[in-house]
């Protein structure tokens, strides 16, 4: 558009001069000057043109690799425990959330070298060789070839995190001629040291000393860990927990009360309370970060301080119903029990002044598909019923769910307290209020 606005200028300030002066007064050089004018014009006009529409299209394609790669980060979160994008130079760029859950740090990790993350020197040039060769595997057959995986240890502050690392190659990402890398994370919750907090609230909560590596609940060691350990490889595997760790926790148990069904001819058990003392400060006691999800835990844990931190200001002791939520099975690290129900209340609501609060986390309604042992004989294969885990069919479920009549007390005595008006408290807009418990 421009252009041709620049000729029809110029053919109209000569026809103008024409007019006004005459034919005469036309000459050569008067049309030559023009002519050189009009180029000029033509040339000045067509490359800022040309450099505008780069300049644009360039801003467009970056926004559509921003929102392709959001979109991309955001079902990596739903699959994995993580990830993140680096430049061609292995620079952490965009959101280091994803390191910040994993390290359990505030720090600003963008614009770190990511090979300066990894423990040991050795570690580094695996990780190194193994980005090269993924990034040849996959040019010469982008389409068909998998991730590649390796198994490396972050560190951070004293603090080990083992993960299962997949790496995929974006090239032409933002316009760069080399290729971005994208990273997902998988924890390996085995073999993490899980430090004890030493900051936030409550002061009183505060643990002292560096944990042991373990994992709770407890499971028996697995094949892939043996396997894994004998040939000294550092591939991503499911490793159980070694025997001794059952040991360790054991130590931190100190009592244990059952709740026993007599007329069973084996004594079912239908409840269990385990109670832990810290008796040894350099190991820490089972915690709810071991059983939660990484993802989730950051969100949890600022909704139990601030219900913690509401009711020291004075706020109803009154529990609050929470989102579903996820923990991690015993003995299967990787999967996750979803419980659709979930609750938090007082533990200890007449207590002293100066006394430790504590609260009570009450899960119910459990998607028991993913509980399934590793390895099930034939008659518990046939026994055992895999319940839908589809979300948006859990209304419709819980609808059409018939009440044994065991439970139906139990479930019109719910409803009576949901239906008791509270008054609001102080917490986050996520969290609703519901009647209180006598029962937990």
């Amino acid at each position: 558009m421009w252009i041709p606005s620049a000729i029809l200028l110029s053919v109209t300030q000569l026809a103008s001069f024409t007019y006004q002066f005459g034919y005469a007064q036309v000459s050569q050089t008067l049309l030559e000057t023009h002519f050189l004018q009009l180029c000029q014009s033509c040339t000045i006009l067509a490359t800022v043109e040309l450099g505008i529409r780069a300049h644009l299209k360039s801003e467009m394609d970056n926004e559509d690799d921003k929102a392709l790669m959001a979109g991309f980060q955001k079902i990596l979160k739903g699959l994995c425990d993580g990830s993140l994008l680096l430049n061609p130079g292995m620079i952490v760029c965009g959101s280091p959330s994803c390191l910040q859950r994993l390290l359990s740090t505030q720090k600003n990790f963008e614009g770190t070298n990511f090979s300066s993350l990894i423990a040991g020197h050795e570690s580094q040039k695996n990780f190194a060789t193994f980005v090269s060769m993924s990034n040849s595997s996959q040019a010469n057959d982008s389409e068909s070839s998998a991730p590649s995986c390796l198994r490396i240890s972050l560190t951070e502050a004293d603090q080990v995190v083992p993960v299962d690392v997949f790496h995929a190659r974006l090239p032409g990402l933002f316009g760069a001629d080399q290729p971005h890398h994208i990273l997902a994370f998988v924890e390996d919750t085995a073999g993490r040291e899980a430090p004890p907090a030493t900051h936030g609230f409550p002061k009183w909560h505060q643990s002292h000393g560096r944990a042991s590596s373990r994992r709770w609940p407890f499971s028996l060691p697995s094949e892939s860990l043996m396997s894994s350990q004998s040939q000294g490889s550092e591939a991503a595997s499911t490793a159980g927990a070694p025997s001794n760790q059952v040991l360790e926790v054991l130590q931190e148990l100190a009592e244990a009360t059952f709740l026993v069904d007599p007329c069973s001819p084996d004594g079912d058990l239908l409840e269990a309370h385990l109670k832990f003392n810290k008796t040894h400060p350099a190991q820490q006691p089972p915690s709810l970060r071991m059983l939660s999800k990484v993802s989730e835990w950051d969100d949890l844990q600022m909704l139990m301080r601030t219900y913690a931190m509401g009711v020291l200001q004075g706020a109803p002791d009154l529990p609050v119903a929470l989102h579903s939520m996820q923990i991690r099975v015993p003995g299967a690290p990787r999967k996750l029990l979803k419980a659709r129900q979930v609750r938090l209340s007082l533990a200890n609501r007449s207590r002293e002044f100066g006394q430790p609060l504590f609260l009570y986390l009450h899960l119910k309604n459990f998607n028991k598909k993913d509980a399934r042992p590793s390895y099930l004989t034939r008659l518990q294969r046939e026994a055992l019923q895999e319940q839908p885990d589809d979300d948006s069919s859990d209304d419709r479920e819980e609808q059409l769910h018939q009440v044994p009549a065991e439970h139906a007390e139990e479930n019109r005595a719910e409803r009576m307290l949901e239906e008791i008006p509270v008054p609001p408290q102080f917490l986050r807009a996520d969290v609703r209020v519901e009647g209180p418990l006598y029962h937990l």
